[in-house]
């Protein structure tokens, strides 16, 4: 990443720290100023994913999902607002998941989390609201990444579409320019929340073809392993 902003024209000073040590956000926002002064815009988009039965999760993975990708955005969020606050300025984007709207079985922890920051970022924007500064959660659904490798068939499968991580950086820099407050990514995932309130009984149905899909992706442990 590095390479390819430089070779851009631009600058870029990677620091690596592991999110679930404490204070490892504290660390970051120090070198930050250190070596930028105030912050103007945030992205945080750090995500421990994981996916499979919530009896087979070990308690460290809970706690290091909830440690990084809710309590460290949070954490960050605390320790750049002040600054945007007093210059009447900034941009705060958190990258929660459709996870976070719509709960999918064997997400059980992930989908806590997202819908966390989705939260999260609600309330906070309505808190700035007329200060100079936005805050902005993004729930994108699956992206082709590495994380996604394994889970590709079964997304085909459920005819669910993956889009390109350079579609979701597009419509992330736009939310964020836009300081909308709440953006799902899909056009029929945008109406997840209207269905889910008018006709419960579609979503149902949903999750009980996911359900089945992802049971029996499970249940052959070679293939997620």
């Amino acid at each position: 990443l590095k390479e390819w902003v430089e070779n851009l024209g631009g600058m870029c000073n990677p620091i690596c720290k592991d999110l679930t040590e404490d204070d490892s956000t504290g660390y970051i926002v120090s070198k930050i100023k250190d070596e930028y002064g105030p912050v103007d815009t945030a992205f945080l988009g750090a995500t421990k994913f994981f996916i499979g039965p919530f009896e087979e999760t070990a308690s460290s993975d809970i706690n290091d999902a909830i440690r990084v990708n809710l309590l460290s955005p949070i954490e960050i969020t605390k320790a750049i607002l002040p600054d945007m606050l007093r210059r009447g300025f900034g941009k705060i984007c958190a990258i929660s998941s459709i996870s976070g709207i719509l709960p999918l079985p064997y997400l059980a922890v992930y989908d806590a989390t997202k819908a966390g920051i989705i939260g999260f970022c609600r309330a906070l924007a309505e808190e700035v609201e007329g200060t100079g500064v936005t805050v902005t959660s993004v729930a994108p659904r699956a992206i082709d990444t590495v994380a996604m490798n394994k889970l590709k068939k079964m997304h085909q499968n459920l005819g669910w579409v993956i889009d390109s991580p350079e579609t979701v950086a597009e419509k992330i820099l736009r939310a964020t320019a836009l300081g909308k407050s709440q953006v799902t990514i899909g056009g029929i995932e945008k109406l997840v929340p209207i269905v889910k309130a008018l006709f419960p009984g579609i979503i149902k149905r949903i999750l009980d073809v996911t359900r089945a899909e992802m049971s029996d992706f499970f249940r052959d442990k070679d293939d997620w392993a």
